[in-house]
């Protein structure tokens, strides 16, 4: 992901979640997705979370950080792809507006 193989990484759009000085969330973001049956536009290729903090909110911080500098950007959509058995994380991107499309 950040070498470009999946796009041009949105540095802006890229958040990175720290405590006490160590690396617990990352949400990089490419300006348009590499593969031909995505929406145009803005696509999160991950999200990761250390598994130490996970329920504690940190994904939805840097996910909801990463789409609020999207919108000051001016993108008016973004894309992303997960699992249909990732309940949680289906869960997190249904409740910040994320809904399903298919090409």
């Amino acid at each position: 992901s950040w070498d470009g193989a999946y796009g041009e990484l949105w540095e802006e759009a890229s958040v990175v979640a720290e405590s006490d000085g160590r690396i617990v969330g990352v949400l990089l973001t490419v300006r348009q997705a590499p593969w031909p049956d995505t929406p145009p536009g803005p696509f999160v290729i991950e999200l990761f979370v250390d598994p130490e903090v996970r329920g504690r909110g940190v994904a939805r911080r840097v996910l909801e950080h990463g789409l609020s500098r999207l919108v000051a950007a001016g993108a008016t959509t973004v894309a992303l792809r997960v699992l249909a058995d990732n309940e949680p994380a289906l869960g997190l991107y249904r409740s910040v507006g994320f809904v399903e499309w298919s090409s």
